[in-house]
């Protein structure tokens, strides 16, 4: 197979002024990540807090679309250290959206929480917690989701989320509320009084979830958080039973081992899954077997 490319410093051209309604409209018509880092070169002196979010925004969006721009991105880090360093001085003047975008992006790029970038993650967070606007629901879901997607702990930044959702998870999308439960699980905060309040919502209005995918995923947070809730449970085992053959392999053993863990033995779900698991039992990872087996 072929190294991936590494490309020398991109060098500025003298291009046209663009208005800042234009840069930003030219940031989200790049179709490729170095596409977008040749714009930034070329026009950083005239980026501003949007631009900024932006330029993170559709580089997650990128990323996350095809295999070759994680390789690409992955094999020209180091092209990427003087927007590392305008996003650490710019951090400080975003607003709640633009924080949230930016973290969003840098988690879907697979940017990391280590170093160097660590930094960026640390002063985000600050940044974040230390806002006196409140925020979208949207906005914080993925904040939450995005610092439990690289791992990175920041103990303020989720008592602050905690703080703002739990009064308002009628606010939010299901996917949002997900997402939240999601990240609190992956980073191992219990936040019982939010996990109470998504539980309640979520079972009342449970015909909201309509992911397949969310559904697996909420029940493993739950689980995963030790928080009891028999009601919660019910409601997606009942969802979740017409939909077993919509969920991945991995997503069948998950939801076994969720409902097993929490003490949930809802035989309708198990029999619903065991006779999906049956009939693709050859597309399962040894782990998966190993779950399913011992829920």
């Amino acid at each position: 197979p072929l190294e991936p490319r590494q490309l020398p410093p991109l060098e500025p051209r003298q291009l046209p002024p663009l208005e800042p309604r234009q840069l930003t409209h030219e940031i989200t018509r790049t179709n490729t990540s170095e596409q977008l880092l040749e714009l930034w070169v070329q026009y950083q002196h005239a980026f501003n807090t949007l631009h900024i979010s932006a330029f993170w925004n559709r580089l997650g969006k990128l990323v996350r679309s095809s295999r070759a721009e994680q390789t690409w991105v992955r094999s020209n880090g180091a092209l990427m250290t003087p927007v590392r360093e305008q996003t650490l001085q710019m951090l400080p003047e975003l607003g709640t959206r633009s924080l949230s975008n930016t973290a969003h992006g840098l988690a879907s790029a697979r940017i990391w929480s280590r170093p160097p970038w660590s930094a960026v993650w640390e002063q985000l967070a600050v940044c974040a917690t230390n806002q006196s606007a409140q925020y979208q629901p949207q906005n914080l879901a993925n904040l939450a989701w995005a610092y439990a997607t690289v791992g990175h702990k920041a103990p303020p930044l989720f008592e602050m989320i905690e703080g703002e959702a739990r009064e308002r998870v009628g606010e939010f999308a299901a996917q949002g509320l997900t997402n939240l439960a999601w990240a609190y699980a992956s980073v191992g905060y219990e936040a019982p009084e939010l996990f109470d309040a998504i539980a309640a919502y979520a079972t009342i209005n449970m015909t909201e979830f309509h992911n397949t995918q969310g559904l697996v995923n909420l029940a493993w947070a739950f689980a995963t958080n030790c928080h009891p809730s028999p009601a919660l449970f019910a409601s997606i085992a009942r969802m979740l039973e017409t939909r077993v053959n919509q969920c991945t392999s991995q997503g069948l053993a998950i939801s076994a081992w969720s409902y097993a863990t929490a003490g949930q033995a809802d035989s309708r779900l198990f029999n619903a899954i065991a006779e999906s698991a049956l009939a693709r039992v050859s597309s399962f990872q040894t782990q998966g077997l190993a779950n399913l087996v011992w829920a």
